[in-house]
């Protein structure tokens, strides 16, 4: 286990609609910190949406500058919360280099809850394509993810803001609150 108040980053990971930029603006705002959401990081650095940038750049540059973002979060040093891509612990070592500079948290939801929340997206890539058959993709991908995503120092099961602030109100230290 972790040391508590070692770590001034908190990692939010799941899939997407599991809540992780949700929650993660109203726990930075509790804890009185700062949230980052790579995901806006991303669309900032290439002035486009994340549609547009698989669309233009392709899922591979996609995916190396969420690591690139990534290095740029560990680079500093003030206390965050972070709302990583769903897609991002599973890619090269981010997982790995979450784990070893932050305390990580990965925010598990049924696949229902899932489903009803992102079916009517118009704004997730990898959403458009598999309407048609959107359960049975989310459970696929979850299934691949999982096993990077319950690398995680925590795992809350339908998480809420109240069990967030309950549980990294420790990591943080109480002068967070």
């Amino acid at each position: 286990m972790k040391e508590p108040y070692k770590y001034n980053t908190i990692y939010l990971v799941g899939f997407m609609g599991s809540g992780k930029s949700y929650l993660g603006s109203r726990l930075a705002t509790r804890l009185k910190v700062k949230f980052v959401d790579t995901d806006i990081m991303i669309s900032d650095r290439f002035n486009l949406s994340i549609n547009q940038i698989f669309e233009t750049e392709g899922i591979e540059k996609f995916r190396q500058t969420e690591s690139d973002v990534l290095s740029t979060i560990m680079i500093d040093y003030l206390p965050k919360v972070v709302a990583v891509g769903g897609g991002m612990p599973c890619h090269g070592n981010n997982m790995e280099l979450m784990n070893n500079s932050g305390y990580t948290v990965f925010l598990d939801c049924p696949v229902d809850v899932l489903v009803n929340r992102i079916k009517n997206s118009e704004d997730r890539p990898l959403i458009k394509e598999h309407k048609r058959n959107l359960e049975i993709y989310v459970r696929e991908l979850l299934q691949k993810r999982r096993p990077e995503y319950q690398s995680s120092d925590l795992i809350l099961k339908k998480p809420s803001l109240e069990d967030l602030v309950s549980f990294t109100s420790d990591i943080l230290g109480p002068e967070s609150l």
